[in-house]
């Protein structure tokens, strides 16, 4: 259980990174050592010894590389790595778009055609080169540039394919398996401009639990849940400077009157003063006499 305090979770985001393999990752993902209130929900990195992964509408692919600087995360489907393009198993696995934009192109493949190179001069046909015959496999694969649709295959299944791929897909000069290991991209959602005024007022970004924008700072702040940058209160209105002091101009009036206290006080004072003065010379006077009156009744 978390301590709800702004300033930990500020550390923590800040100095954690998620680091697996040749990997490193930060803001807006999070995974391993760097907690979950550190990014945002469905971008959780998982470390598989040294091969980083990914987890999207609950399909797994391998994290091939991030470049933060063009948001765009490059990734390959692990099942058409692992268990190849030929098994039925393999199925259209449909990205979050809440979460990424397509940066990438769709590839349909086409299993046990008819007739796949018939008519179809913009296709290319991939043997399965089935080893093992207990394990379940379509005969062969085709891919179509553009719309063209063989007639009378048994499956079909899209998955997303880098345009540099595909291009070399169709000239034969790339395998369909090393055509899925070199992945492909995805470009995911941020609002830049919000953490930018977050980072601008000494914060670090994260996401609520709608997975919008806020931001954690270093000290105390009051709804720190909401708060979108650090030198903002609760409902996000500037918080106000201390007004300028303002000289304070006496009136005529408040001028006589400062000065009647003045005179009042010095009256008061001296009075006192030239009272005790009488009274300590009376009382002077007084032991004086009494000393010569006891000396005469002496002699």
């Amino acid at each position: 259980m978390f301590p709800l305090s702004s300033p930990y979770f500020f550390r923590n985001c800040l100095y954690s990174k998620f680091e697996c393999g040749n990997i490193t990752a930060e803001y807006p993902f999070y995974g391993g050592v760097r907690g979950e209130e550190c990014g945002r929900r469905g971008l959780q990195l998982l470390c598989d010894g040294s091969t980083p992964k990914i987890e999207i509408l609950n399909a797994r692919y391998q994290v091939l590389s991030i470049d933060r600087d063009n948001r765009r995360l490059r990734i390959a489907r692990e099942d058409l790595i692992n268990n190849g393009f030929c098994s039925p198993k393999v199925q259209t696995s449909p990205l979050d778009s809440q979460l990424f934009e397509a940066v990438y192109r769709n590839l349909t493949l086409f299993y046990d055609c008819q007739d796949p190179s018939l008519n179809l001069s913009s296709s290319v046909v991939f043997p399965c080169n089935v080893t093992d015959t207990t394990r379940p496999s379509y005969k062969n694969v085709s891919v179509t540039a553009g719309n063209v649709q063989p007639l009378g295959c048994v499956a079909n299944v899209t998955v997303p394919i880098l345009q540099n791929s595909l291009d070399r897909l169709l000239m034969s000069s790339l395998g369909l398996k090393e055509a899925f290991e070199e992945g492909f991209d995805v470009q995911w959602k941020e609002d830049r401009e919000a953490c930018r005024q977050c980072k601008d007022t000494g914060g670090t970004c994260s996401f609520d639990k709608g997975n919008q924008t806020i931001c954690y700072c270093p000290y105390p702040v009051d709804n720190w849940q909401e708060a979108k940058i650090c030198l903002y209160n609760s409902k996000s209105s500037p918080v106000p400077s201390p007004p300028p002091a303002t000289p304070i101009t006496p009136s005529r009036g408040s001028t006589f009157n400062i000065s009647m206290k003045w005179k009042v006080t010095i009256g008061v004072v001296g009075s006192t003063v030239v009272i005790s003065a009488v009274f300590l010379y009376l009382t002077f006077i007084w032991r004086k006499k009494l000393r010569e009156t006891k000396f005469e009744g002496i002699y």
